[in-house]
């Protein structure tokens, strides 16, 4: 698998997507690519860190390659984890002066309602219609966690749900990951309201039911080796692009001369 994201091409269906997204190759050596817009929030999960976050990486790099940072904003609920540093400076994230992943996600629900107040005084009923139609422009929000568990504690799958359940008309999207395979972390109003489920290799065919609802991820062999679910009764098997530091690096700083030029 080349590690070049820059370099691969989407594919022709991409160019009826809304939110296309390369992952990787699968098993016929075809690019794979799927619409954010129609997953609309994904759950991430597997055994290994690495994997997770490579993962992670994929979808941030794809996006900002395709949208300038007026078309889309992210949100980055990292906890105390490292990997998402980088990242900190690019004009595409949203500065939210918030210290916490409860003000920042009851942050993105009055963004929400803010949104469908918004559609509703202009006639329309998703972002999309109202960005073709409307001089002001609404950019997508992409909120990502790195890590369920660490949030878990406060017991915010009551509020992850309920954006789940209404954003993707106001063109928010969730996006979380996990390494903490238990049913008291991935429960069922988290997995209810997170359709597309990406998984890496775990260990038990247990772990493998938590996320994909089947057992497959057991036979997984790691390096990027995930099975994605869009949702319904299909599975792909793909080997995931692999992210090197120096390619994450290049984008970022080819995003941080777009800041500085802004």
């Amino acid at each position: 698998m080349s590690n070049n994201i820059s370099n691969m091409k989407f594919p022709v269906k991409a160019n009826k997507m809304r939110i296309p997204i390369i992952m990787g190759k699968d098993d016929s050596g075809k690019t794979f690519v799927f619409d954010l817009a129609k997953a609309p929030h994904i759950l991430i999960g597997g055994k290994n860190q690495n994997e997770k976050n490579n993962a992670f990486d994929t979808i941030i790099l794809n996006l900002l390659l395709r949208f300038s940072a007026n078309e889309l904003k992210f949100v980055l609920i990292n906890n105390k984890d490292e990997s998402w540093e980088e990242y900190a400076a690019i004009p595409h994230i949203l500065p939210l002066e918030l210290d916490n992943a409860e003000k920042i996600l009851n942050y993105i629900y009055d963004e929400m309602e803010r949104r469908y107040k918004i559609l509703a005084n202009a006639g329309e009923k998703t972002i999309y219609t109202f960005n073709q139609n409307n001089d002001e422009k609404l950019p997508y929000i992409i909120v990502m966690v790195n890590e369920l568990s660490e949030i878990m504690y406060e017991d915010l799958q009551y509020i992850i749900a309920e954006i789940a359940d209404k954003a993707r008309a106001a063109g928010i999207h969730l996006i979380i990951g996990t390494n903490s395979l238990s049913y008291e972390i991935v429960t069922g109003m988290i997995k209810c309201n997170l359709p597309t489920r990406i998984c890496f290799k775990v260990e038990t065919v247990d772990a493998s039911r938590l996320i994909l609802d089947r057992k497959n991820a057991k036979s997984l062999t790691g390096n990027g080796d995930m099975l994605f679910s869009p949702g319904n009764e299909k599975l792909y098997h793909i080997q995931n692009i692999t992210i090197t530091p120096d390619e994450r690096k290049n984008i970022i700083e080819k995003h941080l001369i777009e800041r500085i030029s802004l």
